[in-house]
């Protein structure tokens, strides 16, 4: 090398040593580093350096001699350093070289190869530091280092980090090189559905759906899929790996599922349906009403593709169905070839509530007449020729909440009918007889009511000990659990 490249060199390599803006970091471009045979690209943006990680499923079966083949380069900020000798270091934390000192290939800007002219490799059960002396003969675009990697059995995330430095151990081109995941774990399966939230009809006494129909869906594009985290706004699509060749994960180990449904079950048949709606796997009128197990059929591709169906259905004989949450816990079964995957443990899935068909009247701060003060709720049906056959009275924040369930903010209470041209009268006693003494909450009524909303109207009357009564309209039914059109306070 002339003496003028030489002083050119160490010109640049001053400016590289002097506090540049950026710093060399690993490259997870197209061709720059990669787990198998899968590049690290930047999933969130081209100018933040966030790699995705080769991510594996935390249900994998790992031996002390799996191993990942990595490449792993380090690329100038500037594109290219200056000729000249540089210690570059690797740092790996939770993997190992599967060799004491493994083979370096460093490649410049037009190719050739690099010489390497020293190594210093040191090694824990889980992390490696490696520093190699690199000689290059002319500009250098970047150090690669191609080695497998020791995965273990703890699963541990790898990391990688380094530095580039002068013999003399100047830093050059920013110093430390920022730790960047390139392998990680996590669940490998989920449980997805989309709520869906039918009302009972009043038309069947409560025994069926709107419609009416004897049945009803309350969870949608039901199913377990891979645990795939939602699509980035740029670049790749998240990606989750069964194996160490790039496999990518699926459902196909899942040989069956027990899907146990919490809520109200007592009165119906649970359904697993196909995309297309047709039951596929029905529960029993008798025995665990909660539960279905699935193992073949159409449903259970469904459910294997996260597109099934959960509906409830009417048993042989109706019953009268009651309001409910409902949400499922899924155990499944797994036969992986050469025991890859061990089963996974599924978290509960929240699905849809079933309500009751009808209006709501809303009474605010009613007391159980243990004060003294007695309250009535009026009910009037103003239809000539339609009868409201239910009334439900549901309590919102009771002063004394129950210890027993019997006074609880979600407790329900079924208390009359109202006929054609009729009343019905909800009195304090009446509440204290389904509640208990609760001393004063707000009141929703439930009325069930194939008339017009308008049809039934409420008020509300408070009598003291001393014979004072105060009135209040409370207004007209309103379509679905929102208040009534007017509310006031009887102070308790």
């Amino acid at each position: 090398m002339s003496m003028k490249k030489i002083l050119m060199a160490a010109a640049a390599v001053t400016a590289l040593t002097a506090g540049v803006a950026n710093a060399a970091k690993l490259d997870i471009s197209s061709t720059g580093s990669k787990v198998s045979t899968v590049f690290l690209d930047n999933l969130t943006s081209a100018t933040t350096g966030v790699a995705e990680a080769y991510s594996l499923p935390s249900e994998l079966v790992q031996s002390s001699t799996d191993q990942i083949n990595a490449k792993l380069v380090f690329a100038p900020s500037a594109g290219a350093i200056p000729a000249g000798t540089y210690n570059v270091t690797w740092n790996v934390s939770g993997g190992t070289f599967a060799s004491a000192v493994p083979a370096f290939t460093g490649v410049d800007a037009a190719g050739a190869t690099a010489t390497v002219v020293g190594a210093l490799v040191s090694q824990t059960s889980t992390s490696i530091t490696a520093t190699y002396t690199v000689t290059g003969t002319s500009t250098v675009a970047g150090f690669i280092m191609t080695q497998p990697i020791l995965v273990g059995t703890a699963k541990t995330p790898v990391s990688v980090s380094g530095n580039i430095a002068t013999q003399g151990g100047t830093a050059i081109d920013g110093g430390a090189i920022a730790a960047q995941t390139i392998i990680d774990y996590r669940p490998g399966y989920k449980i997805q559905a989309t709520a869906a939230n039918p009302k009972l009809s009043l038309n069947s006494s409560f025994k069926a759906f709107t419609g009416p129909a004897t049945s009803a869906n309350i969870a949608t594009a039901f199913g377990i899929v891979p645990n795939i985290n939602p699509a980035p706004t740029v670049s790749n699509t998240d990606t989750l790996y069964k194996d160490y060749v790039a496999g990518v994960l699926d459902t196909a180990p899942i040989t069956s599922a027990k899907l146990t449904v919490s809520g109200a079950t007592s009165t119906w048949k649970l359904q697993l349906q196909d995309t297309g709606g047709t039951p596929q796997i029905v529960g029993a009128d008798t025995g665990t009403t909660d539960t279905i197990t699935v193992n073949t059929g159409a449903a259970f591709t469904a459910f294997k593709a996260g597109s099934a169906i959960v509906s409830l259905a009417q048993k042989t004989t109706p019953e009268v169905g009651a309001e409910s949450a409902y949400s499922v816990a899924t155990v499944v079964t797994v036969a992986p070839t050469g025991n890859i995957i061990t089963a996974p443990t599924l978290s509960p899935k929240t699905l849809g509530s079933v309500t009751y068909e009808g209006t709501s009247i809303y009474a605010p701060w009613v007391g159980d007449g243990t004060n003294g003060i007695s309250y009535t709720i009026r009910l009037s049906n103003s239809s000539a020729t339609t009868a409201i056959p239910f009334v439900q009275a549901r309590l919102t924040s009771p002063f004394v909440t129950g210890t027993s369930g019997t006074v609880a903010s979600t407790a329900t209470c079924t208390v009359g009918t109202v006929p054609a041209s009729g009343e019905l009268l909800v009195s304090s006693a009446t509440l204290q007889a389904c509640f208990g003494n609760f001393k004063r909450a707000d009141v929703t009524l439930i009325v069930g009511s194939s008339a017009a909303p308008a049809a039934t109207t409420a008020k509300m009357r408070a009598t003291a000990v001393n014979g004072t009564v105060s009135e209040v309209m409370l207004g007209k039914g309103v379509v679905g659990e929102a208040a009534s059109t007017t509310v006031a306070n009887i102070y308790n």
